[in-house]
């Protein structure tokens, strides 16, 4: 596999590890474990995926750039290998959030992902609940066998 095969796998599977992980993040299945980029990826996913892209642009032409380098040759080697080591660990083992605990009294639940949805009930500090997804800025948990949903800073995700 030649120098620019290589570079072009590199930045293929940065793209990949972005789109996957707004799945994730958007799922709930995962978090973004990196502060700068979570925050990023909070402000828009277009900010996320061109920062992203950018750094696996760089990364890629520098090492494609310096491939007759002997250290740059070996460089492209381990990144890659690295890289498909951590896609398989974080596919494999992604943080699960599945359960959240009330952070504020009086909390109200609703019965849609809108401050204009009807209250079910009205909930205080401490409840603990089941997490199966987000909308927006609100969480969709499990209630009484009942589905519904809690305006995202009202509720502390309890990382598994």
């Amino acid at each position: 596999m030649g120098a620019l095969s290589k570079a072009l796998l590199l930045f293929a599977m940065n793209w990949l590890d972005a789109q996957l992980t707004i799945l994730w993040v958007r799922l709930n299945v995962a978090t973004e474990g990196n502060g700068i980029m979570a925050s990023l990826l909070d402000h828009s996913e277009n900010s996320f995926l061109s920062v992203k892209l950018l750094i696996g642009a760089l990364s890629a032409y520098i090492l494609y750039r310096f491939a007759e380098i002997p250290i740059a040759r070996r460089g492209m080697k381990v990144v890659l290998g690295i890289y498909l080591a951590l896609m398989i660990v974080h596919v494999n083992l992604g943080e699960k959030i599945s359960t959240g605990i009330i952070g504020e009294p009086n909390t109200y639940l609703l019965d849609g992902p809108s401050a204009g949805a009807s209250v079910v009930s009205v909930v205080g500090e401490g409840h603990k609940f089941e997490i199966v997804g987000k909308v927006d800025v609100w969480y969709k948990v499990r209630w009484n066998d009942h589905t519904v949903f809690v305006k995202d800073h009202s509720l502390m995700p309890v990382r598994l």
